[in-house]
């Protein structure tokens, strides 16, 4: 079974822009979440049971997800499109869903 992440554009902390990333449980994801991305730029988001990562620190964030999981999906908040990206680089589009 493979296992990977979803992203989604979030406000964080005072209003910051950030993302909200949904992953399965990983106890050294989350030891390098902490030892890569300060405290102030991170946090565990209860109701949405997701780890908020403000804008500056996706890049790391990226890179964790692809070094702990098969990929990961980010959504165009714009469009509902997703992104997916996998270990290798590859990209795929996904459209978005019209109500």
């Amino acid at each position: 079974m493979s296992q990977s992440a979803q992203a989604e554009p979030f406000q964080g902390p005072d209003d910051r822009e950030g993302f909200l990333v949904h992953t399965p449980y990983s106890e050294a994801f989350i030891d390098d979440l902490k030892e890569q991305v300060p405290s102030s730029d991170r946090r565990w988001w209860t109701e949405s049971r997701g780890w908020w990562v403000s804008e500056e620190y996706w890049p790391v964030m990226a890179q964790l997800l692809l070094r702990y999981f098969d990929g990961y999906g980010l959504v165009d908040e714009a469009t509902g499109e997703i992104e997916y990206v996998d270990r290798d680089g590859a990209r795929a589009h996904q459209g978005g869903l019209g109500l």
